[in-house]
C-alpha cells in the first residue's frame, strides 16, 4: 500500500515539469505559516530559516527549510527544527517532501499547487505525520495579494496514536473512543501588502481541524514585516498568538536567502 502511494506521488510530480515563469524576486514561505504557491526555479537553492520563541514552553527553536528546484515547477524540500531549549533532544524533528506548482493563474484565476512532506520526530511530545497541502495564490494587484493553504496531517504510525489517542483524546464523559488513522485538517490565510518596493506587511489567520479536540476548530493569528535586500534575500520578522487555543504568543525573525542563478 504505501509503496503504490509512493509511486502515484512521484507520478504526480513528474507530470508538472513543464515550464513556468521564474519569480524575478524571491518567493519565501517565511515570514507566516502559509507556504507559497510557486517553485524556486530549476537549479536554484533557496534558504529559508528563522528563529522562533514560543511563550508556552519558554523556548527558542530554529526552524529552517531548504528547497531545491528540479524543474520549473518542482521542489525538493528538506527541513529541520532545532530546539536549543531541549538539553537532550536538540533536533526536535526533520522533513522532507516535495512541491509542485500545477497551474500559473490567469485573470480571475489563482495559482495553485500541492506540497507533500514526511516529518519526522526525534521528540516524545510529537508524533512522526506526514503532511499534504493544497495551496492558492493570488493578486488582486501589484500591491495586495493572498495565498491560502489547506490540508491534512495524517500521522504514520496510526496504532500507535490510537492508545495515545484513548489516553489523552479520546475521553468523551468518561467513555473512551475509538479514533483509528489520525487526520487533522490544517489551515493558513495569509493577506499581504506591499508598501514600498522593499517592505511588505501581512495578517495571517491560520489553525487546525480535529473532532477529538476542544474547541474542534483551533484558530491562531499572526501578523509581521519583510524587508527586501535584493531580489535574491529578504529578511522578516512577526508576532503570533493564539485565539481560542490559549493565550500564549510567539515571535520570530528569519531570513530568506535564494542561491544560484537560473540556469537551463
Amino acid at each position: 500500500m504505501k509503496k503504490r502511494i509512493f509511486l502515484s506521488v512521484v507520478l504526480l510530480f513528474s507530470i508538472f515539469s513543464l515550464k513556468a515563469q521564474y519569480q524575478e524576486e524571491i518567493d519565501s514561505g517565511r515570514p507566516g505559516n502559509a507556504i507559497s504557491v510557486f517553485s524556486v526555479g530549476k537549479n536554484v537553492f533557496q534558504l529559508e530559516t528563522g528563529m522562533d520563541y514560543l511563550e508556552e514552553h519558554n523556548s527558542f527553536k530554529l526552524n529552517s527549510i531548504l528547497r531545491y528546484g528540479i524543474s520549473e515547477r518542482i521542489d525538493l524540500i528538506a527541513g529541520m527544527l532545532y530546539d536549543f531549549s531541549n538539553k537532550k533532544e536538540k533536533i526536535e524533528m526533520i522533513s522532507f517532501g516535495g512541491k509542485a506548482n500545477i497551474f500559473e493563474g490567469d485573470g480571475i484565476l489563482p495559482s495553485t499547487g500541492f506540497q507533500l512532506t514526511f516529518n519526522l520526530s526525534n521528540s516524545i511530545n510529537q508524533i512522526d505525520y506526514s503532511s499534504i497541502l493544497f495551496i492558492m495564490g493570488y493578486s488582486f494587484n501589484e500591491n495586495l495579494s493572498y495565498t491560502f493553504n489547506f490540508g491534512a496531517n495524517i500521522d504514520l504510525k496510526s496504532s500507535v496514536l490510537v492508545e495515545e489517542v484513548k489516553e489523552i483524546k479520546g475521553v468523551r464523559n468518561g467513555v473512551k473512543e475509538e479514533r483509528g488513522v489520525f487526520v487533522e485538517g490544517v489551515y493558513a490565510f495569509n493577506l499581504s501588502y506591499k508598501l514600498t518596493d522593499k517592505i511588505s506587511v501581512f495578517v495571517e489567520p491560520y489553525g487546525s481541524i480535529d473532532k477529538y479536540t476542544t474547541p474542534k476548530i483551533k484558530i491562531n493569528f499572526n501578523s509581521g514585516i519583510s524587508y527586501l535586500i535584493n531580489k535574491d534575500l529578504k529578511i522578516d520578522l512577526l508576532s503570533g498568538k493564539g485565539i481560542n487555543v490559549n493565550n500564549d504568543w510567539g515571535v520570530s525573525g528569519g531570513i530568506s536567502w535564494r542561491i544560484g542563478e537560473k540556469r537551463g
